[in-house]
């Protein structure tokens, strides 16, 4: 979370649209840089829903393997 923020203060601060004159907090975040933190963020969301619906493996085994 901490390099998204750091990215986002970043590109905000070297906002081309600013007048020198102006604080850096006053600039935007570019549109690529917001639809990339919503796909990370349902990325994870996705990751930790998958990995909660897995059955947790077993090891060593309680039963012995069916003999073929």
């Amino acid at each position: 979370m901490l390099p998204l923020i750091q990215l986002g203060q970043s590109a905000q601060a070297s906002d081309p649209r600013l007048f020198p004159a102006e604080p850096r907090r006053n600039g935007t975040l570019p549109p690529a840089l917001v639809g990339w933190a919503c796909v990370f963020v349902g990325a994870a969301v996705l990751h930790a829903v998958a990995q909660a619906s897995q059955p947790v493996a077993q090891w060593p085994p309680l039963s012995p393997p069916p003999a073929s």
